[in-house]
């Protein structure tokens, strides 16, 4: 299963995914974990929780780029729903960092995206206004409604 498969089964985002995933990107059918149900999708993601984790630091340290900033988008319903915290608000901050090294302004708004939910779920108001205002300017920018 992939993680793009658990934020569209747990369905909290708004609007349309911010990426998709091509054929040639999905793992073999043999290795993919069907999730049929939120509750399904949310167990899966709390037993595989601290591989999840990891996984975004090695892309982010020297795995595939576009996956360090697509995995933490994928689990933000996941991190809504069973896991606010500063976790959520880590893995996006690494996904920011991997998006404005690639000089990609639709991760970057993916990522500030996240980041303004991640700290506003935290308790983290202030951050989450800064990066809120800094998504509005990008939304603006690249004329994006949502990501």
């Amino acid at each position: 299963m992939t993680g793009y498969q658990v934020g569209v089964t747990l369905g909290t985002r708004r609007g349309e995914a911010p990426f998709t995933i091509a054929e040639d990107e999905l793992p073999p059918a043999d290795r993919m974990v069907s999730v049929n149900s939120r509750a399904t999708a949310v167990a899966w993601c709390e037993d595989e929780f601290e591989n999840l984790r990891a996984a975004c630091e090695q892309a982010a340290e020297s795995g595939d780029p576009s996956i360090a900033w697509k995995l933490p988008a994928a689990l933000r319903s996941f991190f809504q729903l069973s896991r606010p915290t500063v976790d959520w608000v880590t893995v996006s901050e690494r996904a920011l960092a991997v998006a404005e090294a690639l000089q990609d302004e639709r991760a970057q708004l993916v990522a500030v995206r996240d980041l303004t939910s991640a700290n506003h779920y935290s308790g983290r108001y202030a951050a989450s206004y800064e990066y809120g205002m800094r998504a509005l300017e990008l939304s603006q920018r690249l004329r994006v409604d949502e990501g």
